[in-house]
């Protein structure tokens, strides 16, 4: 075969595969799907001409490889220990493991709060969170949450809000002007990790396997116990619409790391994973 018709099938099969990728994004919603596109966009361009970002981290980066750890229950079978000295970023009740204050993350991520989740029991949360991060470690968040916790939690720490929205993740995958909405905290860390400069993150405990645990307690790390809060990971969980809504939320979930990966990789960075654990298969195992 020769090397002009080579290089046009590749080019054809690119075209249609990107083709594809628009048309499985439009046709389950095509009303919404324009809806959330066009407001994507107009958030996208606003952030460029006001330049208002409350985005600019002190996060030092010392390495070209960053970790991402959260708290699935394969954390148990990793010496994170060996990560001391790394640079780390942790999520949510990652402040929870015996060895968080060594590791010395140099951000932690809070997702956005949303129901079934107890809004009283947040406040307590916020608090356990920290008290138990070292002096220093900015906290990093959805931008949804800045009325919950300007002013009133995280006094004396940096907190940077990021604005995010259901979008092409494709194409809008551009902090600090617009991120994809996650669908697991560890997706919004993962966009604002790489604006940093890392051409790596590793995945160690993002096991994304709460499906197994349907209808009771949600397995990580840790002892169910621990959680002060109500509806994160107790039965209340599974109360937010049923068996189907939640099988939507997880095609979506892993959708979205699909599509991470790919648009990373085609920008010379690239996502891994510690652990052979967790239902993330498509993403190589380091």
């Amino acid at each position: 075969m020769s090397f002009n018709k080579s290089f046009l099938i590749n080019y054809k099969i690119i075209r249609l595969s990107r083709i594809r990728e628009l048309v499985e994004y439009f046709s389950p919603r095509p009303v919404t799907s324009i809806a959330y596109f066009l407001v994507s966009a107009l958030i996208f361009f606003k952030n460029i001409l006001i330049k208002n970002f409350s985005y600019q981290s002190r996060a030092s980066k010392t390495q070209s490889i960053a970790y991402l750890i959260a708290t699935g229950p394969s954390i148990k079978n990793v010496d994170l220990s060996k990560l001391i000295g790394s640079d780390v970023y942790t999520v949510s009740n990652f402040v929870l493991h015996d060895l968080c204050f060594d590791l010395n993350p140099c951000a932690h991520f809070i997702a956005a709060f949303h129901p079934p989740l107890d809004m009283d029991s947040i406040d307590e949360w916020l608090r356990v969170i920290d008290a138990k991060l070292p002096v220093g470690v900015e906290i990093v968040t959805d931008d949804k949450n800045k009325y919950f916790i300007s002013g009133r939690h995280f006094i004396g720490r940096k907190v940077i809000y990021i604005e995010t929205f259901p979008m092409l993740d494709l194409l809008f995958i551009c902090p600090p002007y617009i991120t994809p909405r996650p669908w697991s905290v560890p997706q919004l860390a993962i966009p604002y990790i790489f604006s940093l400069g890392y051409s790596e993150i590793v995945l160690c405990g993002c096991d994304h396997t709460a499906l197994a645990s349907y209808g009771e307690i949600i397995k990580h790390f840790y002892e169910p116990d621990l959680d002060v809060r109500t509806g994160a990971s107790d039965i209340l969980a599974w109360q937010d619409g049923g068996i189907i809504k939640q099988l939507r939320n997880n095609l979506e979930l892993f959708r979205l790391y699909r599509n991470m990966q790919k648009y990373y990789s085609k920008r010379g960075k690239s996502i891994s994973r510690i652990s052979a654990d967790g239902w993330l298969d498509f993403i190589p195992k380091k």
